[in-house]
């Protein structure tokens, strides 16, 4: 394995990672603002 390829597959499993955390983040902060609307 050259590092050039190591390198790439890090980058490419950061990227997918903070994608998923993002997507995370929203479904959390949908909930919240669900709950706070009840409130209402």
């Amino acid at each position: 394995m050259r590092a050039n390829d190591v390198n790439e597959k890090y980058v490419a499993y950061k990227r997918s990672h903070c994608i998923e955390l993002i997507l995370l983040i929203q479904s959390l902060y949908d909930d919240y603002t669900q709950q706070i609307g009840q409130y209402d």
